[in-house]
């Protein structure tokens, strides 16, 4: 398969099952879809969120991008989160991912937001390697604990 032409745009309401499947695949579970399609509505106008896709010429989604502008007490300076970046397994090899990311650093440039962060799961190496391979630098450790 020769490297698609891939084009990046906002997220629509109608591009809910998409990201849907991508999380419910990073997540390896499978949500409560009601619960979803409502937090996905409120994400896509909330302005602190941005929710990508890359799709190809005749608007298959090939990958989305969710992400969150943020600041901290300590530093007010905002920063953007990638929470979630996934493409469809079959274009991970024909750098959809490479795409995506170079276009959301560009529209984070444009917004003079000049520091991304991501979390990565710690058993999926392919992930850090990725984002490693693109300049990003481990930084801390996060730790999680359930408590209800």
């Amino acid at each position: 398969m020769n490297k698609p032409q891939y084009k990046v745009r906002q997220a629509k309401l109608n591009d809910v099952m998409y990201f849907y499947d991508a999380v419910c695949s990073i997540l390896n579970t499978k949500l409560d879809l009601f619960e979803f399609q409502i937090n996905f509505k409120v994400k896509l106008k909330a302005k602190d969120f941005i929710l990508l896709v890359a799709e190809l010429d005749n608007m298959t989604v090939v990958g989305c991008i969710v992400a969150q502008k943020r600041n901290t007490l300590s530093n007010p300076a905002f920063f953007i989160e990638i929470q979630e970046l996934y493409i469809t397994p079959k274009f991970r090899k024909l750098e959809a991912a490479d795409f995506l990311l170079s276009a959301f650093e560009a529209l984070s440039i444009e917004q003079n937001i000049n520091k991304l962060t991501v979390n990565c799961n710690i058993n999926s190496t392919l992930t850090q390697h990725f984002f490693t391979k693109r300049g990003f630098k481990i930084a801390r450790k996060q730790y999680h604990k359930q408590i209800v």
